[in-house]
């Protein structure tokens, strides 16, 4: 009976014993799993914070990236306006070239050699003393070379006349058209003036004429022929013309 006794306590001991242990290991475990809880809490908000700071940094790099593309995009678009607008202003000024136009103004007048000679056949000559006037409208330099006055029956080209390059009168020497040039360079958006003189002398074999006509070279020498003057008796005419106002002939 004692033995029994005995045995009962060392069993309750025991039982208490491992009671005691089971508590203390439990509670080891238990804390040992909340603090593997917090470490990984702690980690995941660290990594949180990391990728958060990691996405602000992508953000604002990609919004540099962005501001630098729209940068490039609109110098693009200026270059881009700017060479339209050259473009474009280029080809209004050749537009305007082309329909601003050069005039050609010329008037009959009395010869500076005796003051009283006109258009006229005189002394067996065709005598043409003119002032031309050459009015450049345009943004370039125009070129009129060998300008010169033609006699023809009606349409057919006869002869061209003479261009006086001097004239003397009383001992001094006198320049005509471009100081004894009949080729002109006119500047742009001007206007210049200039006193010719043409004469034709009359041979055996010279042949009848009813018209005048103007020649010229162009920039690009071509040839321009411009009615001048009706002319019906041709040699045989004993009229003086003479201008009092300036004709157009272009």
């Amino acid at each position: 009976m004692s033995s029994d006794k005995y045995k009962f306590k060392y069993k309750l001991l025991f039982l208490l014993i491992s009671i005691t242990l089971i508590r203390s290991t439990t509670t080891v475990h238990s804390q040992n799993m909340i603090k593997e809880h917090n470490h990984k809490q702690t980690k995941f908000q660290v990594y949180s914070e990391d990728l958060i700071e990691n996405n602000s940094e992508n953000i604002t790099n990609y919004q540099n990236n962005n501001a630098s593309n729209n940068e490039l995009y609109y110098l693009f678009i200026g270059a881009f306006l700017s060479l339209l607008g050259s473009i474009v202003f280029a080809l209004l000024s050749k537009l305007s070239n082309k329909i601003d136009d050069s005039k050609i103004y010329t008037k009959i007048v009395y010869s500076k050699i005796d003051n009283f000679t006109a258009m006229q056949v005189k002394n067996n000559s065709l005598h043409i003393p003119i002032w031309v006037e050459f009015i450049n409208t345009k943004n370039e330099t125009i070129i009129i070379r060998d300008f010169n006055i033609a006699i023809y029956n009606n349409n057919e080209f006869i002869n061209k006349m003479t261009q006086l390059n001097f004239i003397n009168k009383d001992s001094e020497k006198i320049a005509l058209a471009n100081n004894g040039n009949y080729t002109f360079v006119i500047p742009p958006r001007s206007a210049v003036k200039y006193n010719l003189y043409f004469t034709l002398k009359y041979n055996a074999s010279s042949r009848d004429f009813n018209n005048l006509k103007i020649i010229y070279h162009n920039n690009k020498d071509k040839i321009h022929t411009i009615n001048f003057k009706n002319f019906a008796a041709g040699w045989n005419s004993n009229i003086i013309i003479k201008n009092k106002d300036w004709n157009r002939l272009m």
